[in-house]
């Protein structure tokens, strides 16, 4: 109140980086579901993701396969309305695989590896159960099947990914916060279109994730957690870019506009922000409150 009280605007947010000077954003339940994300001052927020570490012969003939199957389960789809969905999912895969190992995002290829293996377990449940209409195509669910399996022989040959793995199964209850899961559709929305904001790859990482959590099973279970974690990163490098714009002072310039871009998107959806980080992170979430105080202070 005192800080508001403060007619000149330099004055005043010269006291609210002074006031804020000792904040540390803090670190939210499940980060290290996924990877960090970072704010460079060239934009856009992207995942600091890994790629493979390791592989030999056997590893390339297997992304080879890979390659092979997931070109056939994207032709099968074919332009189904239905399917465009697993399509979207199997693009995304598809953009992954097609890279040399080394530039392979192992994080964003799990989360629409996920998201296909979410699709074949529903499937299988669909078959068991008799329930021809929920069956999918034998022509799609051939290579679907194709697909998942060969992609777990791959994945699991990296170590470094094999623990990606091992984390995403860490932990799980049988069930998803379905609110949690509900505001995050909403910020996903709210990203889709701004490649100014959130890399591409990254936003597709979060439909996966997405996509994923509205299906059934320890698969679906870990898209929700995935897609709550990723987006709460998301957020965080916000908070973090926004803590260092307080410890520089108004004299920070941001050396791109892009950097604007991301600061009119969350000053614009903070009402959507801020209640869904407060719901999945509690009294921790006041960071975020912080961090707009910060940005609209500069």
């Amino acid at each position: 109140a005192k800080i508001a009280g403060i007619k000149d605007s330099k004055a005043r947010a010269a006291a609210v980086f002074e006031y804020l000077k000792d904040w540390v954003p803090p670190v939210p339940r499940d980060s290290d579901q996924v990877p960090g994300f970072v704010l460079p001052d060239d934009g856009p927020i992207r995942s600091v993701d890994m790629a493979p570490v390791g592989g030999d012969e056997d590893q390339l003939d297997l992304q080879g396969d890979l390659r092979r199957k997931v070109g056939l389960l994207i032709e099968a789809i074919g332009v189904s309305n239905e399917l465009a969905a697993l399509k979207g999912s199997a693009t995304h895969y598809r953009g992954q695989i097609d890279k040399p190992l080394d530039k392979i995002r192992l994080q964003l290829l799990y989360s629409a590896a996920n998201t296909l293996r979410v699709a074949y377990e529903a499937e299988l449940t669909a078959q068991a159960a008799g329930r021809i209409n929920d069956v999918l195509p034998p022509l799609v669910a051939a290579p679907l099947k194709d697909v998942v399996e060969t992609h777990g022989l791959f994945f699991m040959g990296f170590p470094n990914a094999a623990e990606i793995h091992r984390k995403a199964m860490s932990g799980l209850t049988g069930g998803r916060d379905r609110a949690a899961v509900e505001g995050a559709e909403a910020i996903v929305k709210a990203l889709e279109g701004k490649p100014a904001v959130l890399d591409p790859e990254d936003q597709a990482a979060m439909a996966d994730d997405l996509a994923a959590a509205k299906g059934e099973g320890t698969s679906a279970e870990i898209g929700g957690r995935q897609l709550v974690a990723r987006v709460g990163n998301m957020a965080l490098a916000f908070g973090r870019w926004a803590y260092r714009v307080g410890k520089v002072g108004t004299g920070f310039v941001a050396t791109n506009v892009l950097s604007y871009d991301i600061i009119q998107w969350f000053l614009g959806n903070q009402t959507i922000l801020g209640p869904w980080l407060k719901l999945v992170q509690g009294a921790a979430s006041g960071w975020f409150d912080v961090a707009i105080k910060i940005v609209v202070a500069w």
